[in-house]
């Protein structure tokens, strides 16, 4: 039997790994953008919006900001207004530049369960 907080993680994570809650969301970035959520070295998901639709992919490919967490941190992510996204990925280990950290962090102003 899964604690409260394990099914919270389990439950996040499976709702954002369908990309059609980003298109129902209807988050645009202003540009095509690539990132990677790094849940483990084994455990990771490319994100990809072309300009027009998004897409997702189990695995890493070439992306504009690469963040490595784990499920318990991303739901703190998801949980957090924007000021408290921004200060998440400034404490997280992340590899972009501060233009992609802002850009995924506005994807989300929004509540995710939307």
């Amino acid at each position: 039997m899964l604690d409260t907080d394990q099914h919270l993680v389990g439950a996040r994570c499976r709702r954002f790994r369908k990309v059609g809650k980003l298109e129902r969301r209807e988050v645009r970035p202003a540009r095509p953008v690539s990132w990677v959520l790094r849940f483990t070295p084994d455990r990771s998901y490319t994100l990809r919006f072309d300009g027009a639709r998004w897409s997702r992919q189990r695995g890493e490919a070439q992306a504009d900001l690469v963040i490595q967490t784990s499920p318990e941190g991303w739901v703190r992510f998801l949980s957090a207004d924007r000021a408290g996204r921004e200060r998440w990925l400034d404490r997280s280990c992340v590899a972009g530049t501060s233009k992609s950290a802002k850009e995924f962090a506005s994807a989300f102003d929004r509540p995710i369960d939307e």
